[in-house]
């Protein structure tokens, strides 16, 4: 039963997203995947990530941004690294600004 949003499932949109029916139009969430729930399975849930493995090089790695398809969906690579390095450090600053820069390009 949903109270405060809505589905739309014949949206272009792949998956379907939920929206929330009083805000003006934020991302919408789609619900295809949920780490370790595994009972939503026969109803479309993937409870297993999608997994990149990289060995860290400390003498060329400067740090590592893991971020949702919010992020990556909207942002480029180099957008993201420049973002984090201008953020001097402070990884609070640089969630906010990869956050503030994915919702201004949505």
């Amino acid at each position: 039963d949903i109270k405060e949003g809505y589905m739309d499932p014949d949206s272009a949109d792949d998956p379907p997203r939920v929206w929330n029916k009083d805000k003006p139009p934020l991302p919408g969430l789609p619900c295809t995947r949920s780490l370790g729930d595994l009972c939503g399975e026969n109803v479309g849930v993937c409870a297993e990530p999608e997994v990149l493995v990289r060995k860290v090089n400390p003498s060329v790695d400067q740090f590592i941004v893991l971020a949702s398809d919010g992020v990556w969906e909207f942002l480029r690579n180099r957008t993201v690294c420049d973002g984090v390095r201008k953020s001097r450090g402070d990884p609070l600053v640089a969630a906010q600004k990869l956050a503030d820069d994915s919702y201004q390009v949505w």
